[in-house]
């Protein structure tokens, strides 16, 4: 994920915006990878799915997924 990220900032080389999505089967997995992004410069925001393939959370579930995203990353998502 980090050399996939890199590559498309180094080939964006700043003359657009790159937004690192995240599709993963947890939050704390989100939050690694959501992390693995800010720390790549060049990252811009966050795009990120609702934990989704096992089950369907609750609408509560979900809000709080993203709330944890965005407290945990200090990133737009």
């Amino acid at each position: 994920y980090r050399d996939l990220i890199a590559a498309a900032t180094e080939a964006a080389a700043g003359r657009i915006p790159v937004v690192a999505g995240i599709i993963v089967d947890s939050t704390r997995d989100a939050i690694l990878r959501g992390k693995i992004a800010k720390d790549t410069k060049g990252v811009c925001a966050l795009q990120v799915t609702p934990v989704h393939y096992l089950f369907r959370p609750t609408d509560d579930a979900m809000v709080d997924h993203f709330r944890a995203m965005a407290a945990e990353t200090n990133m737009p998502i």
